[in-house]
Formats: structure tokens, C-alpha cells, sequence
């Protein structure tokens, strides 16, 4: 590749002299002396081996090959004006674009708040939230097609850094008329008596749900599995078995017919934060969300809405 010497500063001066027909005069339009207006214009005529201006003592008139410079240089001097402007405006959150991912728990109930907030604060960016379950939002993480993901913390999850929001814990849902429902509390190996409905394995639920199981010897082999909140609440409703709720996301539910239950004794809990890809940094917009998002999880001081 060739290397080209022409700046940005010497097409402007270039088209400064061409619409004003003066180096002067083109000089005070720029803020630059006209020595300066003088050096550019010898400069690109050195690297180009053609003259741009006929100059006497009464006026500077463009040559052809000036006029073939001028045509170019001012679509070339508009877009760099341009992104020049488009850049300066997104870092001033004037405008631009945040991508976030969140898991579906997540995105029912801290995002929603979060982004009318920051519309509100920052109207002229758009927003984009992708939700699914937790390996889905990784893979979008990995893709770069999301800014950061909020989600569980995944220690093993090399690739990504994570910054903690709140601690979540898991709650058993069981119909209101269910054996179960006249307890203050519950622990695992009591739930394990009765049928299961589940998130699939692909859902941060299962996985800590599994490990809290296997961590009291017992065995995680739910009986329904379905990637539907509401269809998890429907058919616990209809007595079909019971389910593992996060205390994040319970307030969002119609609990007619049902009753949360607390864990006791070794309790299935998480970590929500966010999560980034290692050695990208973000734009200034995805940055300002994240620190709206801490500030807002910082001021509830607390792990859920329930806690």
C-alpha cells in the first residue's frame, strides 16, 4: 500500500482557496496564518507534480487539475467531517448504540427499569437488549454481538470478565394447596420427594440448582422441563409438580394458586453481574449503562426485591 502525505488539513485549504480565491482569505476562514495556507498548498502540488493554483498580484484562479482535486476532496473532506462529528457525539452520548444480553430472569426485572432510566437520561441512543438463556447470551458475548451480558457468574467461564451486581437465591414454588405449602421453609432433600418442573439444561437455573443437589448427595432429575416461565407457573398451578423460582424475578409473577417457599439448610444461590469480553473495551454509551446499572443495584442495597 502507498503510502499518501495529503492531510485532511491540506484538502481543506485546497477547497478553502478554491471557494474563496485568496490564500488569505482562506487563511482567516481556517484560524491559520497564511504562510501556513502557503506551505499545504506547496506541499500537496510537490506530492501530486502538478500545479492547483494560478496565483498573480490580483488574483488565484484553479487550475484543471486543482478543479479534479476540488471534486474529490470535497466528498472525502465531508465524510471525515462527518465521522469526525458522528464520533465526537457518541462520546458525549449525544448518540450511538448499546447492545446488552440478559438472561430471561434478569431482563423481566432489573433491565427494564434500568433502560427507561437511561432513555431518559440519554435519548438520543438506542437501545438493544437480547434476552435468553445463559450459554445463548455467552455465545452473543463471544460474537460481539452484545456490548456485555448480565447474568450469573460462571467461575469457569475463562474467557469473559465479570463484575458483581447482587446475590440472587432460588425460592421452591408449589401449588397453595400442596402438601408442602403449610411449611415456613423447605429444604432440598423435601423437595426431592416430589415431581420437578425445570428449566432446560442450557438455563443458569439448572446448573445451580444441579450443583446445589449434588452438593447434598441427592440427585437432580426433574420430571418437566420447559424454556417458559409462565408455563413453569402453569403447570406447578396445575399441581403437575413443583419448581425452583429466583427471588430476583418472583415479583413479576401472578402467584394466584401458588406459594414461595424459603430453603433452609444448604441453599441454591447465584451471583448476577456483568459480564465482558476480555480485551474489548467498551464504547462509551455500553459504559454508561453499566455504571447507571451499578448505581442503581448499589442504591437497593440488597440481593432481590424480596430479601
Amino acid at each position: 500500500m502507498n503510502l499518501i502525505n495529503i492531510e485532511a488539513a491540506d484538502l481543506q485549504s485546497v477547497l478553502a482557496i478554491a471557494e474563496l480565491g485568496s490564500f488569505r482569505a482562506a487563511a482567516a476562514a481556517l484560524g491559520c496564518s497564511q504562510p501556513a495556507i502557503t506551505a499545504r498548498i506547496q506541499r500537496v502540488e510537490a506530492i501530486l507534480g502538478l500545479k492547483l493554483f494560478h496565483r498573480t498580484t490580483r488574483r488565484v484562479t484553479i487550475t484543471e487539475a486543482g478543479q479534479r482535486l476540488k471534486l474529490r476532496a470535497e466528498r472525502t473532506v465531508a465524510d471525515l467531517i462527518g465521522i469526525v462529528q458522528e464520533f465526537n457525539d457518541e462520546a458525549q452520548l449525544k448518540r450511538g448504540r448499546v447492545a446488552l444480553g440478559a438472561t430471561t430472569t434478569v431482563a423481566a426485572s432489573i433491565i427494564p427499569p434500568a433502560i427507561r432510566q437511561f432513555r431518559q437520561e440519554w435519548p438520543g441512543i438506542d437501545v438493544v437488549l437480547v434476552d435468553d438463556f445463559f450459554g445463548r447470551e455467552l455465545d452473543r458475548l463471544a460474537s460481539g454481538e452484545v456490548d456485555f451480558a448480565v447474568i450469573p457468574f460462571d467461575p469457569e467461564e475463562r474467557q469473559f470478565n465479570f463484575q458483581r451486581l447482587l446475590d440472587d437465591a432460588f425460592m421452591v414454588m408449589v401449588p397453595a394447596d400442596h402438601p408442602l405449602s403449610a411449611r415456613r421453609s423447605v429444604d432440598l432433600r423435601e423437595v426431592a420427594e416430589h415431581p420437578i418442573i425445570s428449566f432446560p439444561p442450557q438455563s443458569s437455573a439448572w446448573g445451580n440448582i444441579a450443583r446445589a443437589f449434588a452438593n447434598a448427595g441427592l440427585s437432580y432429575e426433574p420430571t418437566f422441563v420447559t424454556r417458559n416461565i409462565l408455563t413453569l407457573t402453569a403447570m406447578v398451578r396445575a399441581g403437575l409438580g413443583i419448581t425452583f423460582i429466583a427471588d430476583l424475578v418472583s415479583p413479576q409473577l401472578d402467584l394466584g394458586g401458588l406459594k414461595l417457599l424459603p430453603l433452609r439448610g444448604r441453599k441454591a444461590t447465584r451471583q448476577i453481574g456483568i459480564a465482558t469480553l476480555r480485551g474489548k473495551p467498551l464504547q462509551p454509551a455500553a459504559q454508561a449503562f453499566v455504571k447507571l446499572l451499578r448505581s442503581r443495584t448499589a442504591r437497593a442495597g440488597k440481593a432481590s426485591p424480596r430479601s
